[in-house]
C-alpha cells in the first residue's frame, strides 16, 4: 500500500486536481492520467502567454496591455485567390461575405488554410485569439493549439528540425514536465490546430520557398491536423503551400471601428484614486465618443480606420493628446512623431538628441518616391539617401543605424524582399509635402503637378499648412477636370486662400449654372465636383459603392441648367441639395452617368442601411431605387419630411405667435392706451435674435401694423384665449375657458382636427402662384379693400420662395400667420383650404432650407473588389 500511496501522491502532483475515486481507480496506470494533466497545464500556459493583444509597441502614456476579453474585434475572413489579395494596408476585398475564422477549423476533415492580409490587418492577432478560443472550448475534434512565429525559427526550419521539437522549444520550464512524446502523439492522433505566423517575415525569398516546403512536409507527416499559415500576399506567392485554401483578412466595418474605439478606451481607462468603476466607464465613453465624432467629421481618414494597426495609431494619438489635431496634416505629423520618438518619451525611455533627424531623412525619401512615381525603394538606395542627407547634419550615428531604427519604428516597412515602402501611401504623401514646405519647392515643383492625380493628396496636405494661392492660381489656369477637382477639394478643406481667388472659384460654378452657352464648361465642372464624391465612396455588402455625402446643391443646379429642368432645390454651394424629387434624382443619375462615363443610380434602402455607411447618412431622408420605380426612404426614428400635419402646423403657429406677434401686440396695446401717437412707446421683451425690443407708433412697419389691425386683430379680439397684458401665451391660459375649444393660438387658426397635408416632391411650389390667384379677393370677402391689401402682401412675400430663394424661419412665420389669419376671414371653404395649403407648403420649404430632407445619394455598381494602389 505504501507503494500505491507514493504513486497516488505522484499522480496528484502531476494532475493538480481530481477526485479521490477516479485517482484510486487509475493509480495502477499513471501514464494515461499524466497526459491529461499536462494538457490542462499546457492550455493554461497558452492562455497566460497570449493574454494580451499585441499592440506593436504603441502603449503610450504608460498604457497597460489590452486583454483579448476587453478589446478584441473579430476582423473575419473571406475566401480569395492569392493573386487577388492586395498588398496595401487597406487593400479592398468584396464585401458580400464575412466569415468568422473558426468556421474554417475543426471540421471532420482537416483543413490547410493560408490567411493573407496587408501590414497591420490583424493576422497575428487573429491567430493569438484563435489559440485562446481553442483552449477555452470543449468538445472540439482538435483541442490542442500550436502557435509558432516563423521569424523565430528560420535556422531550425532550414535545418529540418521537426515540429514537436520546435513546440517544446517554446515552452520554457513547462517542457520539463511534458510526458515522453506527448506532442508527437497529439500530432499523430490529429488533435492539433497548428498555426504558423508570418511567412513573409522570413527575409530571403529562397528561404521562404524552403520554409514553405518544410510546412508541406509537416502537413504530410501529420495529416489529421488543421494547419494555418499567415503571410502578406507577396511573401506567400514566393512559397505557396500545397492544397491550401486562401483566406483574406477583412478590413473593419464602420460599426467595428466604433466597437474597437469603445473597447480600447474601456480597457485603458481604469478607476483612479477615489473613482468608482461607473465613473471610469463614463470617462471612457466620453473619450471614445469624442474620438468617433472627430473621425465622422473627417471622411479622408476612413481608409486608415479600417486597418486595425492604423486605427490603433490614431487612437493612440488621441489618447496621447486628448484630442485629434485640427487637420489631417497635423494628425499625420502626430502619428509620425509618436511612432518615431514620442512613445519612447511617454514610457520614460531614453531618446537621443538625434532622433528628430529621422523625420528629416524620411521626408527626403518620401519626396524621392513621389518624384519618381514609385512606392518602394531598395535597401541600398534608402541607405545611400540617408548617407547623403546625414552629411549635412552633425550626427555620429551611421546611415545603417538610422535605417534600423526607422524600420523598428514601423513607418517604413519591408514590403517585399529588400524593398522598403511607407506603411501607408498617406505617410509618403504627407512627408513629401513636409519636405516641399521645408525646402520651399511649391513654385518650382508643386504648381506643375496640379493636373496629375498622383500628386493630389500631397498637394492637399501641403495646402493644409501653407497658403494655397499658388496652387489655386495654377488650377484656374489649367481648367482641366483634375485641376478643378483639386481646387474644389482645397476649398472644401478650408485652406488659407485669398478672398479674390475664393470668389473666383465660387463664381466659376455659379456662372456655369447661369450661362446657357456654358455647356462644355458646365460638364467639366460637374465632373470635377463628382470626382471628390467618388473618391469618398463607401463599399457596401451588395458590392456597390455609395457616396458618403449627399449630392451638393451646386452640382444639382448644374444638372438643372444643362438639362433645362426646373425644380425647387434648397441649399447653397457645397450644402446638400434638399428637396430633390424622385424623378429628378433618377434623371440626375442618368445625366451624370453620361458625362462621367460611369453607371450611377439611386441606392436601395438596404444599401443605405449598410453598417459601412456613416450614421449621419443612415439617419437621413433619401430617395432610393425600387424594382418598379423610386421610393422615399425615411429613417424609422425620423419624421417624414414630406408630411405636414395640422398638429405640427398648429405648433409652428403658436411658436410664431409668441416669437413674432405677441411683443408687437403688447406694444401696440400700450401705445393705444397711452395715446402717444407722436412719440410712440418702446417696449422691452425677450425674443431670440439681435433685437430686444420694438418701437410701436404710427411709423411702425406697415406690414406688421396692418396685420395687427387686420385679420390677426379680428381673430385675437374675438377669442378669449389671450390678452396682451398676459405676456407670451402658455397652455395654462386656456384652463377654465368654458365653451372655448382651442387651447393655443395655433389650434385656433389651424383647427388641427381637420387637415393633413402631404407635400411629397412638393409640386405646390409651382402650384403656389395658382393657389395665390385662387384666393384673390372677391366680393364675398368681408372687407374688399383690406382683403386686397392682405392678398398683395401675401403674394409679394411668396415671390422669393417661388423663385427658389432661401426661406428663413421669420419669412416662413410671416407667410404662415398671414395665410392662416386670411383663412379665418375667408368667405368659403375653398378659399380656406387654399390658404392652409400655402401655410403647409411654406412650412415644408422652411424644413428644406433649415434641416436635411429629401436628399440624394448615388451608388455605382463596381467590380468584384475595390481597386487597391499597388506599389509602382
Amino acid at each position: 500500500m505504501a507503494g500505491i500511496a507514493e504513486v497516488l501522491v505522484a499522480a496528484v502532483g502531476v494532475l493538480g486536481a481530481g477526485t479521490g475515486i477516479a485517482m484510486l481507480v487509475r493509480v495502477v496506470r499513471p501514464r494515461k492520467r499524466a497526459p491529461r494533466g499536462f494538457e490542462f497545464r499546457y492550455r493554461e500556459f497558452v492562455l497566460t502567454t497570449l493574454r494580451y493583444i499585441d499592440l506593436k509597441g504603441l502603449q503610450t502614456l504608460g498604457h497597460s496591455g489590452i486583454g483579448f476579453d476587453d478589446g478584441y474585434i473579430d476582423v473575419s475572413v473571406t475566401v480569395r485567390a492569392p493573386q487577388q489579395v492586395g498588398t496595401a494596408l487597406v487593400a479592398g476585398v468584396p464585401t458580400g461575405d464575412r466569415h468568422p475564422f473558426d468556421n474554417f477549423l475543426d471540421g471532420k476533415r482537416p483543413r490547410i488554410l493560408a490567411v493573407l492580409g496587408g501590414p497591420g490587418s490583424g493576422k497575428t492577432t487573429l491567430l493569438r485569439k484563435t489559440a485562446r478560443d481553442i483552449c477555452r472550448s470543449k468538445g472540439r475534434f482538435r483541442p490542442v493549439p500550436v502557435l509558432l512565429y516563423l521569424r523565430d525559427h528560420v535556422k531550425d526550419l532550414l535545418a529540418g528540425t521537426d515540429l514537436p521539437e520546435l513546440v517544446r522549444g517554446r515552452l520554457g520550464a513547462l517542457a520539463e514536465s511534458e510526458p515522453d512524446g506527448w506532442f508527437d502523439k497529439q500530432l499523430a492522433a490529429g488533435r492539433c490546430v497548428v498555426m504558423f505566423d508570418g511567412l513573409d517575415e522570413v527575409a530571403r525569398s529562397e528561404d521562404r520557398v524552403r520554409v514553405s516546403a518544410w510546412v508541406d512536409s509537416q502537413v504530410r507527416q501529420y495529416p489529421g491536423n488543421d494547419f494555418v499559415l499567415t503571410s502578406r500576399p507577396l511573401g506567400y506567392l514566393d512559397g505557396p503551400v500545397d492544397g491550401a485554401k486562401v483566406l483574406q483578412v477583412r478590413p473593419f466595418t464602420a460599426d467595428q471601428v466604433r466597437a474597437f474605439v469603445h473597447g480600447w478606451y474601456a480597457a485603458l481607462i481604469q478607476p483612479g484614486d477615489g473613482e468608482t468603476a461607473s465613473q471610469a466607464r463614463a470617462r471612457a465613453d466620453a473619450d471614445a465618443t469624442d474620438l468617433l465624432s472627430r473621425l465622422d467629421a473627417a471622411p479622408s481618414l476612413t481608409d486608415l480606420t479600417v486597418n486595425p494597426l492604423l486605427l490603433t495609431m490614431i487612437a493612440t494619438v488621441h489618447r496621447f493628446r486628448g484630442a485629434l489635431p485640427g487637420s489631417r496634416a497635423d494628425l499625420y505629423q502626430e502619428i509620425c512623431e509618436v511612432m518615431l520618438w514620442q512613445r519612447q518619451k511617454a514610457k520614460s525611455l531614453p531618446v537621443g538628441r538625434y532622433s528628430t533627424y529621422k523625420l528629416v531623412l524620411l521626408r527626403d525619401i518620401a519626396f524621392k518616391m513621389m518624384s519618381e512615381g514609385i512606392r518602394q525603394l531598395p535597401h541600398q538606395v534608402v541607405v545611400a539617401r540617408f548617407t547623403e542627407s546625414l552629411r549635412r547634419l552633425s550626427t555620429p550615428i551611421s546611415a545603417e543605424d538610422y535605417f534600423r531604427e526607422v524600420i523598428s519604428d514601423g513607418l517604413l516597412v519591408e514590403w517585399e524582399r529588400n524593398q522598403y515602402a511607407f506603411a501607408h501611401l498617406t505617410f509618403q504623401e504627407y512627408l513629401a509635402a513636409a519636405h516641399i514646405r521645408e525646402k520651399n519647392l511649391v513654385d518650382s515643383v508643386l504648381v506643375y503637378k496640379v493636373d496629375d492625380p498622383w500628386w493630389r493628396e500631397t498637394i492637399l496636405l501641403y495646402t493644409a499648412s501653407s497658403e494655397a494661392d499658388p496652387i489655386i492660381t495654377a488650377c484656374l489656369a489649367a481648367q482641366s477636370v483634375n485641376a478643378l477637382a483639386l481646387a474644389f477639394d482645397c476649398l472644401a478643406e478650408g485652406v488659407d486662400l485669398a478672398a479674390d481667388l475664393r470668389a473666383e472659384l465660387s463664381e466659376l460654378v455659379d456662372s456655369a449654372a447661369r450661362d446657357p452657352n456654358a455647356g462644355l464648361r458646365r460638364q467639366i465642372i460637374a465632373r470635377a465636383l463628382t470626382a471628390r464624391l467618388d473618391r469618398e465612396g463607401v463599399r457596401t455588402a451588395s458590392g456597390a459603392t455609395l457616396w458618403r455625402r449627399p449630392v451638393p446643391a451646386n452640382l444639382y443646379r448644374l444638372f438643372l441648367a444643362d438639362t433645362g429642368r426646373w425644380e425647387y432645390i434648397a441649399g447653397r454651394g457645397e450644402e446638400p441639395a434638399r428637396g430633390v424629387s424622385g424623378a429628378g434624382g433618377e434623371a440626375f443619375a442618368e445625366w451624370l452617368s453620361e458625362i462621367c462615363d460611369t453607371a450611377l443610380r439611386l441606392p436601395t434602402a438596404a444599401e443605405l442601411d449598410d453598417p459601412a455607411m456613416p450614421p449621419a447618412v443612415r439617419d437621413s431622408a433619401l430617395w432610393t431605387s425600387a424594382p418598379d420605380s423610386h421610393r422615399f426612404r425615411v429613417h424609422p426614428e425620423s419624421a417624414d419630411p414630406a408630411l405636414v400635419t395640422a398638429e405640427e402646423l398648429a405648433l409652428r403657429v403658436t411658436e410664431d405667435f409668441n416669437r413674432y406677434l405677441a411683443p408687437y401686440i403688447r406694444a401696440w396695446t400700450r401705445y393705444r392706451q397711452a395715446d402717444t401717437a407722436s412719440q410712440g412707446v418702446f417696449v422691452q421683451y425677450r425674443v431670440p435674435g439681435p433685437h430686444s425690443g420694438c418701437l410701436v407708433s404710427n411709423r411702425t412697419e406697415p406690414n406688421i401694423r396692418d396685420l395687427l389691425l387686420g385679420p390677426v386683430g379680428r381673430v385675437i379680439n374675438t377669442s378669449p384665449f389671450w390678452r396682451p397684458e398676459q405676456g407670451p401665451w402658455n397652455a395654462e391660459m386656456a384652463d377654465g375657458l368654458d365653451g372655448w375649444p382651442w387651447r393655443t393660438p395655433g389650434e385656433a387658426l389651424v383647427r388641427p382636427d381637420r387637415s393633413v397635408w402631404r407635400t411629397e416632391a412638393w409640386t405646390a411650389v409651382t402650384r403656389m402662384p395658382t393657389l395665390v390667384a385662387a384666393v384673390a379677393p372677391s366680393p364675398e370677402f368681408p372687407s374688399m379693400e383690406a382683403s386686397v391689401n392682405w392678398f398683395n402682401r401675401l403674394s409679394r412675400l411668396l415671390d422669393g420662395p417661388c423663385a427658389g430663394q432661401p426661406v428663413s424661419p421669420e419669412l416662413a412665420a410671416r407667410i404662415r400667420l398671414l395665410a392662416l389669419t386670411m383663412a379665418a376671414d375667408a368667405p368659403t371653404e375653398l378659399h380656406r383650404s387654399h390658404l392652409r395649403e400655402i401655410a403647409a407648403g411654406i412650412t415644408h420649404l422652411e424644413r428644406r432650407w433649415n434641416s436635411p430632407a429629401e436628399m440624394l445619394i448615388l451608388a455605382v455598381d463596381g467590380p468584384g473588389s475595390l481597386p487597391s494602389t499597388p506599389p509602382r
